[in-house]
């Protein structure tokens, strides 16, 4: 099978956890296995250091054996339009990689990139899986946007093909 996994971090920064076991564990398995990410710990350098270029890598974070490959779009590298400047670039990348690896699935943990996850899920029928591994609006680091986090995460709950829960907890709520 060739599986896309979502996230909204940086997949190469980021400690192991739950999406990285899930994926190196299927290419182990002979699945075809990619990823998009974004850099949530991007820096700028200075005053003309307003794009980050992203790039592509093959990444085995727990299992020498089990690769991965990464493609991190580019941003805008600035407070406030970065997350926001990935709808267009998620959307473009997701689109490409759909077609280009004939992608049969994709299972995504984000509220970044739901939207593009959603648009390229309906538009090319390929099923979105929704894996809840957490409660994602309270994680939202400003109290302000909780709310439309929420909603966003409702939203993939509602529209996925299928939500995947870490806990009978996340399911409950799911």
């Amino acid at each position: 099978m060739r599986v896309l996994f979502i996230d909204e971090k940086s997949w190469v920064k980021k400690v192991p956890y739950t999406i990285h076991y899930l994926a190196e564990q299927l290419a182990l398995r002979g699945h075809e296995v990619c990823a998009v990410d974004y850099d949530d710990t991007w820096r700028r350098t200075g005053a003309t250091d307003l794009w980050s270029r992203g790039g592509h890598q093959r990444i085995a974070k727990i299992d020498p054996a089990a690769f991965v490959d990464v493609t991190s779009p580019g941003f805008i590298k600035l407070a406030g339009l970065s997350r926001i400047s990935t709808l267009a670039t998620h959307t473009s990348a997701l689109l490409k990689l759909v077609r280009r690896r004939k992608i049969e699935v994709m299972v995504t943990y984000a509220l970044t990139n739901a939207f593009p996850a959603l648009a390229v899920s309906r538009a090319l029928g390929v099923p979105l899986l929704f894996h809840s591994i957490d409660m994602l609006g309270p994680l939202v680091p400003h109290p302000a946007l909780e709310g439309p986090a929420e909603w966003i995460e409702r939203l993939l709950i509602r529209r996925s093909a299928r939500v995947l829960a870490l806990t009978p907890t996340f399911a409950e709520r799911a």
